[in-house]
């Protein structure tokens, strides 16, 4: 009896986020459907309580729950193709469902949607771990980094050239433009390689999540503890060299964590954290001498 891997979105669950994953029968994943706790749907987000099973070439088939008598299909294939079946019946669901078991799935039915990133986390388990990546440290820090070879490079061109007064002193002056940059780079670096093993793991489902710069820093923390986030951009974000940005989370009994962009994105921050987050302004030294 063939299987294949099925998981469960629950309501309150974020985008990409799943739950039980994994091989189950046909017969197994018809009678999950029909003992899915009878909760009645009333919009049309497609991270509403849903099935999605999964073949072994790629191919997906979301189920989304909108009553015990009314479903909605999703088919996603290999290539990225992309269609819709909507308010079907548990009948005629079970059926496509046979028919993704054996591998060949009809589509007339269905209407083809036109493809966009955004679709495959409707499917595809994302991530709910972050940890401190080299790459995205150099992606927040690469300004600083065109600063100081630009102005390094500046300052080998008049080393070379004939040594007058006039040579000296632009020599003098973009040495001290070059250190600005690289002191900075050197600070940044040097947190990361203190921070190199930071770790987060948070997402929407759960009131729980876990923090820590090193492995064995690694704490419980919960969101109903929290008492505020801030969110400190640089106040100057479109010409400044510096792209850090820092979180802090401010917990009820006083005490805090902070951590940078270079952890986790904006966006799945926001996802995963249900508090409100209240965005300020910061200059470019004093959120660069925190990160990463």
């Amino acid at each position: 009896m063939s299987r294949l891997t099925s998981k469960l979105q629950q309501r309150n669950f974020g985008p990409g986020e799943f739950a039980d994953e994994k091989p189950r029968t046909l017969e197994e994943v018809i009678d999950l459907i029909q003992n899915f706790p009878n909760e009645k749907i009333t919009t049309d987000d497609p991270d509403d309580p849903a099935v999605v099973i999964a073949d072994n070439n790629g191919n997906y088939l979301r189920l989304d729950i909108r009553s015990k008598e009314m479903f909605d299909l999703r088919y996603f294939g290999a290539g990225n193709k992309y269609f819709i079946y909507s308010s079907v019946s548990f009948e005629t669901a079970s059926e496509k469902i046979k028919q993704f078991f054996s591998g060949e799935v009809d589509l007339h039915d269905f209407f083809r949607e036109s493809f966009n990133p955004e679709v495959k986390k409707h499917f595809i388990t994302q991530p709910d771990e972050y940890r401190l990546e080299f790459k995205d440290v150099v992606l927040c820090s690469f300004g600083w980094l065109v600063y100081f070879l630009g102005f390094a490079g500046f300052t080998l061109y008049f080393v070379f050239m004939p040594k007058t007064t006039v040579v000296f002193c632009a020599i003098g002056f973009l040495l001290l433009l070059t250190l600005l940059p690289g002191w900075v780079l050197a600070h940044i670096y040097s947190n990361y390689t203190k921070k190199k093993n930071q770790y987060l793991k948070i997402s929407k489902r759960s009131d729980v999540f876990l923090f820590g710069d090193s492995a064995d820093q690694i704490k419980t923390y919960r969101k109903s503890d929290v008492a505020k986030v801030n969110f400190y951009v640089d106040i100057n974000r479109v010409h400044s060299p510096n792209k850090f940005a820092l979180y802090e989370v401010l917990f009820k009994n006083n005490t805090s964590i902070t951590f940078t962009n270079a952890l986790i994105s904006p966006i799945d921050f926001e996802k995963g954290m249900s508090s409100p987050i209240q965005t300020q302004s910061r200059s470019p030294l004093k959120l660069t001498w925190a990160a990463p």
